[in-house]
């Protein structure tokens, strides 16, 4: 059933422990899988990443899902599948901390065509994020062989500002401004891996 299928977003639906269910019959590989806010548990994961659709994702979204505990091992299980194609991660809202992005960090190393990271809506730290970025990436060319361009984005302008929490050449999105207004949302690119990267910085509480 559904041959041509490459795409599908499951966003907000209610999946805990029947992904298996959901996705065992596709005829061929997803490239790009949306399962935001969709209440996954790990068994969930754990068949994501031994299913067919793994290594050919080059889309993944985890959003809402709590990986400060339980869901943290196979999340990282799952990036090891896909560390060959993956394009996009995003998450988002996941209750992440310093210590959860440490425990991903070799893997998501490994991940070498990855161009966009969103962290938005978890507790990180500026020290957590500059470790993130400051330490090598193995990322490769982009699709296509197009690079990103070397130089700045021009200050002012739509392309993009200067500027902010941890410094560093930032852009504008313009698109996700408009869905959560009021919210300052930093979307900071590591220029020297090609690595797109959207985080919100929370201040960290003292001990």
């Amino acid at each position: 059933m559904l041959p041509g299928l490459r795409e599908l977003n499951l966003g907000s639906s209610r999946l805990s422990g029947n992904l298996r269910q959901i996705l065992c019959d596709l005829q061929a590989p997803l490239e790009s899988l949306e399962l935001a806010f969709c209440s996954l548990v790990p068994a969930d994961l754990a068949f994501l990443s031994q299913s067919f659709h793994a290594p050919a994702l080059k889309r993944l979204d985890l959003s809402g899902h709590d990986f400060s505990q339980g869901l943290l091992e196979p999340l990282r299980l799952l990036l090891e599948e896909t560390s060959a194609s993956l394009l996009h991660l995003d998450l988002m809202e996941c209750r992440m901390a310093d210590s959860q992005l440490a425990a991903l960090l070799p893997t998501l190393r490994r991940c070498s065509r990855l161009r966009f990271l969103g962290l938005y809506g978890n507790s990180l730290s500026t020290a957590a994020l500059n470790d993130l970025l400051r330490r090598p990436w193995s990322c490769g060319p982009p699709p296509g062989g197009v690079p990103l361009p070397g130089g700045s984005p021009r200050a002012g302008t739509r392309e993009g500002f200067r500027g902010g929490a941890g410094g560093g050449d930032f852009r504008d999105f313009g698109e996700l401004r408009e869905k959560r207004p009021g919210v300052d949302l930093q979307p900071l690119r590591a220029r020297s891996a090609g690595l797109l990267l959207l985080f919100r910085n929370f201040p960290v509480p003292s001990r």
